[in-house]
């Protein structure tokens, strides 16, 4: 039997923090980038006409850079999702077996405590294993759960930056500048969650410990 605790969760989840981490980076990155194009916007009342439409067709191509990288992130949160999907599977799985263990199982995990292990301890240590499974569990649905709200603020953002370039394109430079308002403000919020994630993720790691993992080892 796959187990949800065993060295390939654990690079799961230094996958997954390595992700988070990166889009946390790269989110912050994004957020600078659309602060600059509002500092722009908020420049074309002086010019000339002429100049200004210059300048908005310059504003737009780095506008589509910008989306290009919110796409990336798009791909991002959708790699998370994967990873966390295959994590809430094996937890399951291995949930399932540490609750229905039998009295074979049981005996070889009193064997591998060494001489002298009571029942008592046997039965904590299982018992323990329940506990910290569980837990993972419950904070890969709560990833899980983040994530699905994660990916709405990246479609927010994304219908949100395509009324930005019809503005721009308009010449509607203040009306474009007031609507990256809301973009910064859902890429915050985008931000948060990823930061939520990563202390999940922190949190998760210790539950891994080398005693519980030798009880699970014992359901293979």
């Amino acid at each position: 039997m796959e187990t949800a605790m065993d060295g390939r969760e654990d690079r799961s989840l230094t996958e997954l923090d390595g992700i988070d981490r990166n889009a946390i980076a790269n989110t912050r990155d994004i957020e600078q980038k659309w602060r600059r194009i509002q500092t722009d916007l908020a420049q074309m009342g002086g010019l000339r006409t002429e100049l200004a439409m210059q300048r908005g067709q310059q504003i737009l191509s780095v506008i589509a850079n910008v989306m290009g990288e919110e796409s990336n992130e798009t791909q991002i949160q959708e790699r998370i999702n994967n990873i966390t999907g295959l994590l809430a599977k094996e937890s399951v799985e291995e949930l399932a077996g540490l609750k229905n263990i039998t009295k074979a199982l049981r005996d070889r995990v009193k064997a591998s405590m060494g001489t002298g292990t009571t029942d008592a301890a046997a039965n904590a240590r299982i018992n323990q294993a329940i506990r910290n499974a569980q837990q993972v569990l419950t904070m890969i649905k709560q990833i899980e759960k983040m994530n699905a709200s994660d990916l709405q603020y990246e479609s927010k953002v994304r219908d949100i930056s395509r009324q930005v370039v019809q503005r721009v394109q308009s010449a509607d430079f203040k009306g474009a500048g007031a609507l990256i308002n809301t973009i910064i403000a859902e890429i915050q919020k985008e931000t948060g969650y990823l930061a939520q994630i990563d202390q999940i993720i922190l949190r998760v790691r210790p539950l891994l410990t080398a005693e519980v993992q030798e009880v699970h080892s014992l359901l293979r």
